[in-house]
């Protein structure tokens, strides 16, 4: 394809068949980062900004992994085009609380760690989770709490795998009164992760909540 012509992608012909189209791989994707930095414009007939607009007859131009205009196409654009037609671009979704390790065995069971499943098996089902994470329109997701989080996130991140970006706690808290919660939120306070104390602190005020909730109630 020549420089400036643009692409015309027939939404409706696909096997997917899109009736919503979620720009997850330019919008967040870190396979789109792998690739040539070209600027790519996306258009489409409604584009929602992500500040309350719907935009008719719109463009989105990603420049290497950052979006660098939502509006008309400008004028002096002169890398690739994308049209997708009668179709609707938005922002990638959150998901605050996603298990993305967790998956149905061989067997069509919940797999535990006695289900005779191996560590690679485990690690394709995780990394086929995040894929289909992310073709569901989910670029960022929020996990409370699975040790195997950190590799899959890991590997998204450097751009080996495509996935949505993880932000995990690497474990998780339950039970135990107020009391209890807050030390293991003290030791947890000096683990390697960012992310854990930050989620096992709001679960620990969430907790607390609800305790006081009980006690006024009973």
């Amino acid at each position: 394809m020549r420089k400036n012509e643009c692409e015309r992608w027939d939404v409706g012909q696909t096997s997917i068949r899109w009736t919503l189209v979620l720009l997850v791989a330019a919008f967040n994707s870190t396979a789109l980062r792998a690739q040539q930095p070209e600027a790519i414009a996306i258009s489409a007939q409604r584009v929602i900004d992500g500040a309350g607009r719907q935009l008719t007859n719109a463009a989105v131009v990603v420049e290497g992994n950052r979006i660098t205009s939502v509006g008309p196409l400008p004028a002096s654009f002169r890398g690739r085009r994308i049209d997708l037609g009668d179709a609707t671009i938005l922002p990638g979704l959150i998901d605050v609380h996603a298990h993305v390790v967790w998956y149905f065995n061989a067997q069509g069971r919940y797999h535990t760690g006695s289900d005779g499943e191996t560590p690679a098996q485990s690690a394709l089902a995780a990394a086929g989770n995040a894929y289909e994470t992310l073709w569901s329109g989910v670029t960022t997701l929020q996990s409370p709490g699975s040790a195997q989080d950190k590799d899959l996130r890991d590997a998204i991140a450097r751009g080996a795998i495509p996935g949505p970006r993880i932000l995990t706690s690497l474990g998780s808290i339950s039970g135990g009164e107020p009391e209890q919660i807050r030390q293991r939120i003290l030791l947890g306070a000096s683990a390697p992760s960012a992310e854990g104390p930050y989620t096992a602190k709001t679960q620990a005020q969430m907790t607390q909540r609800e305790s006081k909730k009980t006690a006024m109630t009973a």
